[in-house]
């Protein structure tokens, strides 16, 4: 009886696009999943083109949201990953939910996307084959230039995004760990 998983893997090898669902925290923890659902390592390094990981969090409403300034303590703290600033006066342009008509009064209307892509190349395409954990494929990933997810909401909050200010910062702080990823050749 042949396993969804191998069934994808050898679609994957011969050059078939396959998309797939899993429940990981991030995109590295996509490489020992693969494992511990019995897919050979030396298979995955060869089926795998990259993984998307996913998350949707709630967005400001535009009718209502209010800039804020945000304490560089607080960005330190946070994590905030990058030398950004608005361009208006320097610091990043964060806001927050204020609540009105069009929302319900809670502030949020909608949810927004935040991303993990993480390609399979470089140094990243032997680490499945040494069995390395999720934390050292992730370290890896970034290491080549992948924006983790926290970041890249991050950025979002700070307006760094055509919606400017869409995410909420209070939300992406603690953001759950029910992951989505996207598996493709």
């Amino acid at each position: 009886m042949l396993f969804v998983s191998e069934i994808s893997v050898d679609a994957a090898l011969t050059d078939h696009l396959v998309l797939a669902t899993l429940h990981t925290n991030d995109a590295a923890g996509a490489i020992p999943r693969l494992t511990n659902m019995g897919v050979d390592p030396y298979l995955t390094t060869s089926a795998v083109g990259c993984v998307v990981a996913q998350r949707l969090v709630r967005r400001l409403c535009d009718d209502c949201k209010t800039p804020v300034q945000v304490d560089e303590g607080l960005l330190g703290e946070i994590g905030f990953p990058f030398e950004w600033e608005d361009p208006e006066d320097g610091r990043p342009g964060f806001f927050a939910p204020a609540g009105c008509e069009a929302c319900g009064g809670d502030g949020y209307r909608g949810r927004i996307g935040i991303y993990e892509l993480m390609p399979m190349n470089g140094e990243i395409v032997g680490l499945p084959l040494e069995r390395s954990s999720a934390d050292e494929i992730s370290r890896a990933a970034v290491r080549a230039g992948m924006v983790k997810m926290r970041a890249d909401g991050l950025l979002k909050a700070a307006g760094d995004h055509p919606d400017r200010g869409g995410a909420s910062h209070h939300g992406l702080v603690n953001h759950g760990s029910a992951g989505k990823h996207i598996v493709k050749s």
